[in-house]
């Protein structure tokens, strides 16, 4: 009878044992990412930032190799409703900036009101690129699945 328990309760452990892997990757490439960027400000080496850059892909690589890796289910109907209730949010929110932000801007570059910096329409562009991948892999999942 504790037979089931056990393996439920190892199945978790192994799970939550992965998934420390995978952030304890990723999080060291970062942190390995912004050490190299801090002593390339006092030593400026390229090879040091290039290092870094090393280490942050590596890290990266190492979290998506554990989780593609295994073939434990890692992540929880429950994880994936959060992930996919998130996900919308920030794409209401992008949605809400790019319909009220590019005409407002383009109003107020036009008629010489205020001169938008280009950091402003280069963060706008990326922002409607979001939204052009989206379409594409809406329409792609929406063709492929139905």
């Amino acid at each position: 009878m504790s037979e089931p328990i056990t393996s439920g309760r190892q199945q978790l452990e192994q799970r939550n044992r992965y998934r420390r892997l995978m952030n304890v990757s990723l999080w060291g490439g970062i942190a390995g990412l912004f050490v190299a960027t801090l002593i390339w400000v006092f030593v400026p080496d390229d090879l040091i930032v290039f290092a870094g850059v090393g280490v942050y892909w590596l890290g990266f690589v190492g979290y998506l190799a554990i989780w593609k890796g295994t073939c434990e289910t890692l992540f929880d109907e429950r994880e994936q409703a959060m992930e996919l209730k998130a996900s919308g949010l920030t794409l209401g929110v992008l949605a809400y900036v790019v319909v009220f932000g590019v005409p407002g801007m383009v109003v107020l570059s036009a008629t010489g009101t205020y001169t938008v910096p280009s950091a402003i329409w280069d963060a706008l562009v990326g922002y409607v690129g979001v939204f052009v991948l989206f379409a594409i892999a809406y329409t792609y999942v929406q063709y492929t699945h139905s």
